[in-house]
């Protein structure tokens, strides 16, 4: 699933998006200002964050990225153990801009 925001405006938002399927890995190609910052909630179809994956469980996100793994202090993306169908996401931004973001598979382990 791909979904693509081309700018968020004011500097300082804040929105759902809901129905998604969840995979393993939720994967954000992203750019914020040196001060800006995106964090990521998982919630329920009625709009509660998920044990675990609240806002304030997210470490702020920055910098210029085109493929960074959103994780939520559980050692990783951690998407496997939700025993959900569906979620949506909730995210807080300051100053910042998100591209397209993916739902993904575990990545494949070098040998």
């Amino acid at each position: 699933m791909h979904l693509k925001i081309v700018k968020i405006w004011p500097r300082f938002s804040t929105f759902s998006l809901r129905s998604f399927l969840p995979r393993r890995l939720l994967v954000l190609k992203f750019r914020t200002s040196a001060v800006g910052s995106i964090r990521v909630a998982i919630l329920d179809r009625d709009g509660r964050p998920l044990d675990g994956f609240g806002l304030k469980q997210c470490p702020e996100i920055y910098g210029d990225e085109i493929a960074r793994t959103v994780s939520w202090g559980n050692g990783g993306g951690g998407l496997a153990k939700l025993k959900v169908k569906a979620v949506r996401l909730h995210f807080m931004m300051e100053d910042a801009d998100l591209f397209p973001i993916q739902f993904r598979a575990a990545q494949a382990r070098g040998g």
